[in-house]
């Protein structure tokens, strides 16, 4: 930011002149990190925890003398609420599949949810829900409710397609929301519950039984907007590693399959597949179980935090651009 008219008494700026900040109130300020540029020019460092509130602000320029330029008036807008992202890395809905999504606001005020649907490719997928306890009934890529305090909301996904639609869900919110999903296969009445991932670890580890009648099956999806490399890491219940791979998605992409098929060298055996998130991506996990018809789910192990994007935190201190004028 540019703020141009601060004029010294000089006229003239000096190597060891500061940027002041302050309140509104006259005669009072505090100096800013300032780097001279040259006689009308000198940058500030303006710190996040400066401008996280709405408010108002002096800016002076202050010699070595002690004095003063004028003030300019800087105004401090209104950050929007914070958003905190949920996922869900599977959803299923017709070919006998039905997914049952809970959402409940753990908060002291009223929030608002926005849940969005992504295909395998990344794209919105478009399904028929119902939304309790309005009872109402749409097909949409798309879902934004308000939930007050305390309260829950459900949302019931089932195709009457004879083949399954699956992908994954994304949830934004500007409130404290948790909840989870309900995976039902209606000919057999099975179900499995699959808690809301809020986290962004550096790993996920499923633990997987293939023995005798067992099968595992897996879901993996792609929550940054930039396509994934995933790296893969498959160990048997010794802990040796027995074969790696690298899975692609598309942004906000997604994939499921059963595991013995994908990688046939886990037949068989026990051990654990490790998901390993990109650097600075996203990634959810899901894992179940099947035995026959019963399914049951398999809780995703999480390791460590996904990697800090440098830039985004640089963005978190702003550079103000101060300009005077003779």
């Amino acid at each position: 930011m540019i703020v141009a008219g601060l004029v010294t008494p000089s006229g003239d700026l000096d190597e060891d002149s500061v940027v002041g900040w302050g309140p509104l109130a006259a005669g009072s300020y505090s100096s800013l990190p300032t780097t001279y540029v040259n006689q009308t020019q000198l940058t500030a460092t303006v710190s996040a925890s400066l401008i996280a509130a709405q408010g108002s602000a002096n800016i002076t320029v202050v010699n070595p003398d002690s004095t003063a330029s004028n003030a300019a008036s800087f105004t401090i807008t209104q950050a929007p609420p914070t958003t905190v992202s949920g996922s869900i890395a599977h959803i299923a809905s017709g070919g006998g599949w039905q997914s049952t999504l809970t959402f409940v606001n753990t908060g002291n005020a009223s929030a608002q949810v926005q849940l969005s649907f992504f295909d395998d490719n990344g794209n919105a997928l478009s399904l028929p829900f119902t939304v309790v306890p309005s009872s109402s009934n749409t097909t949409a890529t798309t879902l934004t409710q308000t939930i007050a305090a305390g309260a829950s909301l459900q949302v019931v996904t089932q195709s009457g397609s004879t083949t399954a639609l699956v992908g994954s869900a994304h949830l934004s919110t500007t409130g404290s929301i948790n909840g989870f999903t309900i995976f039902r296969y209606n000919p057999s009445g099975q179900e499995a519950v699959v808690p809301l991932e809020t986290h962004n670890a550096g790993s996920y580890l499923i633990a997987f039984d293939n023995t005798n009648s067992l099968g595992t099956g897996v879901a993996l999806a792609n929550i940054s907007t930039q396509a994934a490399a995933i790296p893969v890491v498959i160990r048997d219940d010794s802990g040796v590693q027995i074969a790696t791979d690298t899975i692609h998605l598309a942004a906000q992409g997604h994939t499921s399959f059963m595991l013995a098929v994908n990688y046939g060298i886990t037949q068989g055996k026990r051990g654990v597949i490790e998901f390993r998130t990109p650097a600075l991506g996203q990634i959810a996990a899901v894992g179940l179980r099947a035995n026959g018809s019963a399914l049951t789910t398999l809780p995703v192990i999480e390791v460590g935090t996904a990697g800090t994007n440098s830039t985004a935190v640089q963005q978190l201190t702003q550079r103000l651009r101060l300009q005077v004028i003779r």
